[in-house]
């Protein structure tokens, strides 16, 4: 490990801004992991190249957010996540170190919904019953059951049959 209290950081961070690093070094430059403290109080933690910010790492800002992802070149670059002192946190993309958007995904859900109605069937007994029920189609059961449901908007996979005895 080696600790510096200065050194030419780039362009974009002077200097001047950087109370010290600890870390890894490859020929006087930053490479590898490290920890970077800030004169403001700022502390950033990940990887370096270079004696810049590059690839993973967290920023801690003195006002207490974090943001904690990607980085490129000293700045904020893909994804990450982005935290306010107060607890809040959101995934965040960034590009060239700008905002661009909140982080989303596209989801698709698998759901499963049981129809239940009543189809009466006036039978001498419960087997001739059940047989008028079994021999109708799923489509044919559906046109002629009392159902809570809009069927036009459902796919029937399944039925289950139940029998009362003594309805008739």
């Amino acid at each position: 490990m080696v600790t510096k209290s200065y050194f030419f950081f780039s362009n974009s961070i002077s200097h001047s801004k950087i109370k010290s690093f600890e870390g890894s070094t490859d020929n006087v430059l930053f490479n590898g992991k490290g920890r970077l403290e800030f004169k403001d109080g700022s502390v950033y933690e990940g990887e370096f190249e270079n004696n810049k910010m590059h690839g993973y790492g967290k920023i801690f800002f003195k006002d207490g957010s974090i943001y904690q992802g990607n980085f490129k070149n000293n700045l904020r670059d893909g994804t990450g996540i982005s935290r306010s002192k107060d607890g809040s946190q959101q995934r965040v993309v960034y590009q060239k170190g700008k905002f661009k958007e909140v982080y989303a995904e596209d989801y698709t859900f698998y759901w499963k919904n049981t129809v239940e109605g009543a189809f009466e069937v006036r039978a001498a007994n419960s087997s001739e019953a059940a047989n008028i029920f079994n021999s109708l189609s799923k489509e044919e059961l559906l046109d002629k059951s009392k159902l809570s449901a809009d069927i036009k908007k459902m796919k029937l996979t399944d039925v289950s049959v139940f029998v009362e005895e003594g309805t008739a």
